[in-house]
């Protein structure tokens, strides 16, 4: 069984949360120059819903689990 990219991003920001593109990319690859297709498959989770993005005071996108909203769960 084959783990995608996007199942590993999802895993460490379960994980380890307020990660960043850099972070994840070194995490996965050993460094931070693969933080393109880190960006890309981020934003297809963020679209997706999987998982959040927040800009830090830096600028720099850090993850997080998201959290389900009440509407969501039938309250």
């Amino acid at each position: 069984m084959a783990v995608s990219l996007a199942d590993v991003i999802d895993f460490l920001v379960n994980h380890r949360p307020g990660l960043s593109e850099s972070d994840i990319a070194s995490a996965v690859y050993g460094k931070p120059d693969y933080r393109p297709e880190i960006e890309q498959t981020c934003n297809r989770l963020v679209s997706a819903g999987t998982i959040d993005r927040r800009a830090g005071a830096n600028g720099v996108h850090t993850y997080f689990t998201r959290i389900a909203q009440p509407a969501e769960l039938g309250r």
